[in-house]
This record gives structure tokens, sequence and C-alpha cells, in this order.
């Protein structure tokens, strides 16, 4: 089977669900998926179009037992899969006898999309094998009726020529006299030829003879062949017969439309039955560069780009065996040695009805159209990993935000034990985490960015450490800073983003010895740059270098020559990166002498911003009422905890609804913190009565990634943005400090 596979999935749980879901769209795009939650819902389930059914053994009103029940009795035939966190044996040998085709633990769904597709094939072919004796023995009744409804003729003669029997649609219409000649010598049958006798003559002699006569207006191929008898001797002849008139008339309108070919725009190219060029119109000449002469005899593969040639040669052994082929698209070779793309089209040039001579080509140069449509795809596929990597950093910076608040709460709290160590890692692990959510995003250009004026040599410093410890014992790692370089714009842990994912990527290219070189400079003055110019990043790498074939897709996502290795993921989020702040990234293939990549990040006149320090003290604010907003229990309950462990007061509730009531009600606040998940009426209503108050409370707005923050349409001035998770220094920073630019977004 190859086409779409219908997969029902009978679970309870949501977020197994949402597992099994992205584990077979990641794993085959062609299994499409619906789910139900409940038994009660499978009869009605099992109504629609379904190939297979996944279900969990454990459900909160019944086991994968009772769906099997279900199954035989108002689906028997569909395959059925299990599928279990933990099953003891014997509930797995009752789900083999229910008639279970397979089991997959939830550890190891990895084979779940082979083991689905397995399964389906398999039952189709049970359902062909049933069929198959059906069939046969329908199809003994149905020949003698198929033959007389036969396209074209049929008919058997005897030794002696003498008329047997007869059959088909143009005997009937054209020849109906031959019904009642069954006995009588063919040459007394009307419309007979001298040629048609001959022809049977012939084939006496034990050979098959191919030739055409007319009945009427009709041009009809036929065949004639020696019927055997069990001693060799030939004991009757059959003819076959069709009906070609449609053939030679198309025959005639090929010569017509010669010219019309010739003035076509796209090119066309015929070739014979080895593949090689016989004919070519002037187009290939405009698109392709050669003469048509030049042409002549030159296999059409060779036309083509290694490896689209294969490709090539797949279509045209297809359309040489009688199909048409359509869009083939592969990269022609000009005359320059410059690539055309080109979409094809073939069909084959079939003589007589039955022999191929060939087949012609039609090409389009769709060069333009593939680019649009390049551009187009890496769009989607960047919005649809960004619309999935921002659901994902909501819900765990929700979590980090919870282990790092109560982390940051029992070192003070353990301060002097020894278990404050413990906590530290903790600590650490959350941090980690943040920053995977941070490169996950940075990866699908929607983290939070709080951009900063960063003085780029000290940020190199501060990474170097860390850019010597990935790169391994056996790397030489040399970094070399000019002085006095101007300051850039950027967030900080971007900058050791960009730097660790090429020096790892340099490691990896290399193996265990090598040599990187990482050059920080000012750059040369281009078009384009900011007044304060460039600072050009330039890191090296003694490696093999990278093919020019996979240049330009070393930047596409998941993109890896690692094999079992990596993600692929890693040169993508510097150039997402690089994007962002508004710069350029150039990659020097360099083959057999390592790859050079070069980064431009636009400068900025400003002096750089002094350092925070998440973990330094902060003074209180004394007397300050902050009333937080978030529909996470532990995240209001954290929060709360940070807000008054720093002298802050602080009231908790889940929405805006809530937030909105206690301000109705008199409840008089300094600052709001919010993540403002509400309807947006009841989000704007709460904004309203904040504008209205006098004073009126600061905001500041919580969230997990820039795509969360879009979209909120008109804020109160003075919002402040604070991206989830934080510690306690930017909580603290966040409600005293006024107001920063809005948050950057991906462009």
């Amino acid at each position: 089977m190859t086409g779409i596979i219908r997969c029902l999935i009978l679970d309870d749980d949501p977020n197994d669900v949402i597992r099994l879901t992205h584990q077979l769209q990641r794993s085959d795009a062609t299994i499409e998926v619906r789910s139900i939650e409940r038994i009660a819902e499978l009869r009605d389930a099992l109504a629609e179009p379904c190939d297979i059914l996944l279900a969990d053994y454990r459900l909160t009103d019944a086991t994968a037992l009772d769906a099997l029940r279900v199954v035989a009795e108002v689906r028997p035939g569909l395959p059925v899969i299990v599928v279990s966190g933990v099953i003891a044996e014997e509930e797995a040998g009752a789900s083999f006898r229910a008639g279970a085709r397979d089991f997959v633990t939830k550890g190891r769904l990895d084979r779940l999309a082979r083991a689905i597709r397995h399964e389906v094939e398999a039952a189709d072919e049970r359902e062909r094998t049933v069929g198959l004796e059906g069939r046969l023995a329908a199809s003994e009744i149905q020949v003698s009726a198929v033959l007389s409804r036969l396209p074209g003729l049929f008919w058997t003669v005897d030794r002696d020529l003498r008329y047997v029997l007869g059959g088909g649609d143009v005997l009937q219409r054209e020849l109906p006299g031959w019904a009642g000649l069954v006995g009588s010598r063919l040459q007394d049958a009307p419309g007979v030829t001298q040629e048609m006798i001959a022809a049977h003559e012939i084939a006496l002699g034990g050979t098959g003879v191919s030739f055409e006569f007319a009945v009427g207006a009709r041009t009809i191929s036929a065949r004639i062949e020696p019927i055997l008898a069990p001693d060799g001797t030939v004991s009757r002849l059959a003819g076959f017969g069709l009906d070609v008139s449609a053939d030679r008339e198309r025959e005639r309108r090929t010569v017509q439309l010669a010219t019309v070919v010739d003035a076509l725009a796209d090119p066309v190219i015929v070739v014979d039955a080895s593949g090689a060029t016989t004919t070519v119109n002037p187009a290939v000449s405009r698109v392709l560069g050669p003469e048509p002469e030049q042409l002549i005899g030159v296999p059409l593969r060779e036309l083509f780009r290694e490896g689209h040639a294969a490709r090539i040669e797949h279509a045209l052994e297809h359309a040489l065996s009688g199909e048409a082929v359509e869009a083939v698209e592969a990269s022609a070779l000009r005359s320059d040695e410059s690539l055309v793309d080109l979409e094809l089209s073939l069909a084959p040039i079939v003589e007589r009805g039955t022999v191929i001579r060939g087949a012609a080509i039609v090409a389009r140069d769709v060069s333009a159209r593939n680019a649009l449509q390049a551009e187009l795809r890496q769009a989607q596929k960047m919005e649809a990993v960004g619309r999935l990597a921002s659901g994902i950093a909501h819900d765990l910076n929700n979590v980090l935000l919870a282990v790092r608040g109560y982390a940051s709460l029992l070192q003070e709290d353990l301060a002097g034990t020894a278990a404050v160590a413990d906590v530290q890692e903790i600590a650490d692990a959350a941090a980690r985490a943040t920053a995977l959510v941070g490169r996950l995003l940075a990866f699908t250009r929607h983290q939070v960015l709080v951009p900063r004026i960063v003085d780029v040599g000290d940020a190199v410093e501060r990474v170097t450490t860390m850019l010597r410890a990935a790169a391994g014992p056996g790397i030489e790692l040399v970094v070399e800073v000019a002085p006095g370089l101007p300051a850039i714009e950027i967030d900080p842990v971007q900058i050791d983003q960009l730097l660790l994912n090429l020096v790892i990527n340099a490691r990896d290219a290399m193996g265990e010895h090598g040599r990187v070189t990482v050059t920080v400079t000012r750059a040369a003055a281009a078009p384009g740059d900011a007044p304060a110019g460039s600072i050009e990043i330039v890191v090296a790498d003694a490696g093999p270098g990278i093919p020019p074939e996979l240049v330009e897709r070393v930047f596409e996502p998941s993109f890896t020559t690692k094999d079992d290795v990596g993600a692929g993921l890693g040169l993508s989020i510097v150039a997402g990166i690089v994007a962002q702040v508004g710069g350029t990234i150039e990659l020097d293939g360099g083959r057999g002498q390592g790859a050079v990549f070069t980064l431009r990040l636009p400068a900025v006149e400003q002096a750089p911003e002094a350092r925070e320090i998440d973990t330094a003290p902060v003074p209180a604010l004394a007397g300050g009422n902050v009333l937080v907003v978030d529909e996470d229990d532990a995240v209001r309950a954290v929060v709360q905890r940070l807000i008054e462990r720093i002298g802050y007061t602080g009231t908790a509730v889940p929405d805006c609804a809530a937030a909105l009531a206690l301000i109705e009600a008199g409840e008089s606040f300094d600052v709001i913190l919010t993540d403002l998940a509400s309807s947006e009426a009841t989000r704007d209503a709460l904004l309203a009565a904040i504008v209205q108050r006098s004073p009126a409370p600061r905001v500041v707005v919580m969230a997990s990634s820039a795509r969360e923050s879009a979209g909120l349409g008109d804020l109160p001035r003075g919002t402040r943005f604070l991206a989830k998770p934080f510690g306690t220094g930017d909580l603290d920073a966040a409600l005293r400090r006024p107001a920063d630019p809005p948050p950057e977004a991906a462009s």
C-alpha cells in the first residue's frame, strides 16, 4: 500500500495522543490520524473510513480487549495494534488471542509507523487473497460474455480455413454476416481480401502473422496466431484485430502539427527506443544552447546534471514501456555549464497501435517557479515549526519558572547547609533546560529577545572557556579579537549560541584533532551598513570543507551530514539569529582546505550596557503591592513567593477576569504582573480599567516567546516585558525599572 493510511487512536490520555500523533507524522507523512477517548465512541468512529486502530490497553472505562470485541463485530478484518506503557504477559497474550495484530510499548514508538504500514499492507493482502478465488470462479462464467464484447474483433478457423466462431464489437457492427458463416470457407465471408487469405495460409505454417485491412471506413490491425495440437501440428488459427483508425488519424494529424511543435516556446525532444535523441524543436537551442543537429544521437540522460540523469532514465523506461509520465523535474546542463530547472512530460510514440518506437518529451523551464516555491516552502516550514516551538516553550517555561523559583527560595533557606549543593544542581539543570528552550526558539525565530548594547570583545572573551570545553582536548582553538571594536545590539545569549554552534560544527567536521580559528574584527564598509559599520566574525576550521552541492543546503533545518549523530539544527540556528539581528552570513566551502563562515553584524554607536548579575542582591520596594495574573497554578504560587521574598506584597489570581474583579472592587496595586491569559474581551476590559485608575498601576507582561506577545493590541504606557523563565534579579528589575521597548519578534 502506497497511499494515505487512515489511523484511528483510542486513548483517553490527551498527552499520549499528542505523542503518538507527533511520532507518526514525523515518521511517515502518509499516515493521517484521528482520535477518540472512550470505548462508547468506537462504533461510530469505525463507521468512518479507517485502515487501522491503535488502542491503549488500559482505558478509564474499558481495556483493549473490549475494543477488539467491538472491531470483531463491526469491522472484522480491521488490523488492531495495542499500544501501552506497561502490560503483563498474560494481558499481551489475551490481546493477541482476541485478534490484536501487534503490540507496541510507548517507550518504543520509533517502530510504530513501520508496524502500522506492515499491518495495513498485510490486511490488504489478506483481503485480496480472500477475494481471489471468488474472482477466478466468476471469470470462468464471464469469459464467454467478455469475448463477445471485446473491442475490435476475433475469429477462429480450422486448418481448411473454415470459419468456427468470432466476436468483438467491430465484428458485430461492421461484419454482422459472419455470425451465419460457421462451417463456411473464409474465402466466402464478406469483406475478406486476398491479402487476408494469404496471411492465414502463412500462419498455417506455424508462424504468427500481423497485417492490416479495411472494414468500411475503419482500419483494422490484425494478427493471426497458430493453435497447436498435442502432437505439435497446427489445429486451428486464431485471429485478433483492433480498430486503429484513430491511430492512423493521429499519425495524419502529427504531420500537420509538426509546424506547431517547431513554434512552441517549450523544448520538445524525441528519442528512439534506445533513449537517443532523434528530433528536437528550435526551442531546445533557446533553452539549452546547442544547435539541434548537435543533439542528434545524444542519449537523453547526458543532457542532465549528475544525480538527475538516473531520474530521467527511470521516467524514460516507463515511457518506452507505454506509459505517459507527467511532471518529472530535473536540472539540465546548458552549453555554458549553467543549470536550468525543467519539468518534463514524457509520452510513448506508438506505431500501428502496439509498437513503441520511442518517446516524446516536452520540457518547460521552471527555474523561476522553483525558486519561488523554495522560498514559500522554507517560510511555511519555519512557520509550522515556530508554532510548535512556541507551544512547547509556553508549557516548558512555566515548568522551568517553577523549578528555578523554588530552587532560588531553597538556596536562600538552606544557605550554609550541605543540602544547598543539591539545590544548586537543580538550579543548574533548570538553567541548561532554559538554554535548550532558547535554542529551539532561536531556530524558529520566535524566542523572546531582550537586546542590549553589548561589548562584542567582552562577550567573546566570556564564552571562550565554554568554547574550549565544547571543542575538546584535541582541538586547538585560537580566538583573536581586535581592540577598540564598536558595540553591537543583541541578546548576549545569542552570541554564545552563534559561536558555540559554529565551533561544534567545526569540531565535528575535523574529528578529534584540528585547529579552529575565531577572528573578530571591524568589517570594511559595505552598502547598507549602519553608520557605525559592522562587526565581522570569522570562524574557520581545518577540516575537509563542504562540497559545492551541499553549500546551499547547510543552513536548512534538520539537514545534516553526520549520519545518526546530530539533529541538523546548529547551522540553521546560527542563520536564524543572524537574520534576527539584521546581519548576514556567508560560507566558503573550501573543498579540501576547511570551511570558513563569515558573519557580519551591524554595529551601534552607543556605549555597552553594564552587565547584570541575576543573583545579585537587590533592595526591596517598601510597600509595593503586586497583582500576579497567570493561569498556571505552579507559576502563580512561585511568583507570589518570589515577590514576597524580595519585599513586595503579592496577590495571585488565575485570569484577567479575576484581576478585573479585584480592581473594580477597589483594590489598589502598584504593579500588575500578568501573562494576559484570558479572552480578548476580558483582557481588554482589564487593560482599560488599569488605564482609568489614578494613579494607574504599572503593567509587566510575562510570556514564553515573542509569538505569545504578538497581537496583544495597545498596552498601557510604561508596560514592561518579562521573559519566562526568569530569576529573582530579573523579576525585581522588571517591577522597578521603567518600560523597555516592545520585545522583538523574528522578521
